[in-house]
């Protein structure tokens, strides 16, 4: 199964690409993307996305699969079909 990922505003710069593509096999839910994705980047690439060593998102970070956002979709347990596309969007405020 494949999963793309997208990476939107400067998380792309951060992570210095705009996608990348996750081979798995059998059931895997956003959780399980999370941790390999977590593997897969640099120190400050991680530190812009989650909040500690484990798959936990910083607020900030809106997480969408197949345009629909992850909260109305059940939360990191939802399971992933092949061909989903999950976008990382992060916030930004002002001040």
């Amino acid at each position: 199964m494949n999963v793309t990922v997208i990476f939107l505003g400067p998380l792309r710069n951060s992570i210095g690409k705009d996608k990348m593509i996750f081979k798995f096999e059998g059931e895997v839910s956003v959780k399980d993307l999370l941790l390999k994705l977590r593997g897969c980047l640099a120190d400050d690439a991680k530190k812009m996305i989650f909040t500690d060593t484990s798959y936990n998102t910083r607020p900030e970070i809106i997480i969408l699969v197949n345009d629909i956002s992850l909260d109305c979709l059940g939360g990191l347990d939802f399971k992933l079909s092949d061909g989903d596309v999950v976008v990382f969007l992060p916030t930004v405020h002002g001040g």
